[in-house]
């Protein structure tokens, strides 16, 4: 159970992070965006790696 939940909530970050670097690429901000996709695909590697035991 605990670990649907930590799924569920690295997701949503992973989620909100991505929405803020399309803000930020938007924004033409390179470099910001750029950490923020890193940081999202981090996350969504942490998800599918607790996902699949």
């Amino acid at each position: 159970m605990l670990r649907l939940l930590v799924v569920r909530y690295l997701r949503r970050r992973a989620i909100r992070q991505m929405g803020e670097a399309f803000d930020l690429a938007d924004g033409r901000d390179a470099r910001g965006a750029v950490r923020c996709h890193e940081r999202a695909t981090v996350l969504w590697r942490a998800v599918e790696v607790l996902r699949c035991p």
